[in-house]
């Protein structure tokens, strides 16, 4: 009886041992999140025009690949001075002025920069002086005149001032008021400049002119009395 009493003892301490223990809590595995989806980088596939104006202001459609977020266009490292986001495949902007020669157009967008390529590459052409001229070679004094002058390309969006360079004879200036610049507007290849001639008894010969890109010109009015 003694032993059995002691084996019945013994189990129950092994018995309650057992309840007294408390699991062991376990930590649940996170999920692992997807990775978040690269945005491939925008790429250029043609620009047109490719030949643009050194003095700026000519608008370029640029076409390409995943035009998406794009914050701005660049023209040989010059950010551009407006942009449009057409579509994701087609961006419009307003070069700004460059060098002449060649450079590379890229689209700048949240994911990075489009790489140079042969589609992307442009050239900044000199704005050249084309000519300058009055409507007639000669006036009768005390007539105003005015007298046009002619660039290659458009004029950029502030316009493009030209100083004009003058020679009187004889060199009397109070016989012919004239202007030191003449001024092409934005978007126009034709500027002008307005001559105020004074009555006089004797004749004068004016010569007039300018230059810009590069080139140089010059014309003659005759002011008859």
């Amino acid at each position: 009886m003694l032993t059995r009493a002691l084996v019945l003892t013994a189990i129950a301490s092994v018995l309650l041992t057992a309840c007294d223990k408390k699991p062991t809590p376990t930590t649940p595995s996170p999920d692992t999140p997807n990775p978040p989806a690269t945005q491939p980088l925008p790429v250029v596939t043609a620009i047109e025009p490719n030949v643009l104006s050194a003095d700026g202001g000519t608008v370029v459609t640029v076409t390409g690949t995943d035009f998406v977020s794009v914050l701005n266009v660049t023209f040989g490292g010059k950010t551009a001075l407006a942009m449009t986001l057409d579509s994701d495949t087609t961006v419009t902007a307003t070069a700004p002025p460059g060098t002449p020669g060649t450079a590379a157009i890229a689209v700048v967008a949240s994911a990075g920069t489009s790489a140079e390529n042969e589609a992307s590459k442009f050239t900044w052409d000199e704005n050249t002086l084309l000519g300058i001229s009055f409507p007639a070679p000669s006036v009768r004094a005390g007539a105003v005149v005015k007298g046009s002058v002619t660039v290659k390309y458009p004029g950029p969006p502030d316009g493009l001032v030209l100083p004009l360079f003058w020679k009187i004879t004889p060199d009397v200036g109070a016989a012919v008021l004239y202007p030191q610049n003449a001024y092409v507007p934005a978007g126009s290849t034709v500027g002008s400049f307005e001559v105020t001639t004074l009555f006089s008894s004797s004749g004068k010969q004016v010569e007039v002119a300018t230059a810009h890109g590069g080139a140089t010109k010059v014309t003659n009015l005759t002011i008859t009395p």
